[in-house]
């Protein structure tokens, strides 16, 4: 991965920060670099309407492909 969009309901909110350890995908998949592929971003939700939500981050490689590694749905009740 060479960059991560986090969003917030399709809508970009930042960059995910990534490089973090995952021993466990490591195990499954050895090999150079898989064992720090975690990512992470700080959402503040108090910037969200209060509700049901949809997160998810886009990962890009170096050549501008990109796939979704993930989605969840939130509720927010600030």
């Amino acid at each position: 991965m060479h960059r991560g969009d986090w969003r917030v309901d399709g809508v970009t909110q930042g960059t995910a920060d990534w490089g973090f350890p995952r021993a466990d995908v490591g195990e499954v998949y050895p090999g150079e670099g898989h064992s720090f592929c975690g990512f992470g971003y700080v959402l503040d939700s108090r910037t969200l309407c209060n509700g049901p939500h949809t997160i998810d981050v886009i990962a890009f490689d170096n050549a501008s492909h990109s796939a979704m590694l993930g989605a969840r749905s939130i509720a927010v009740v600030n």
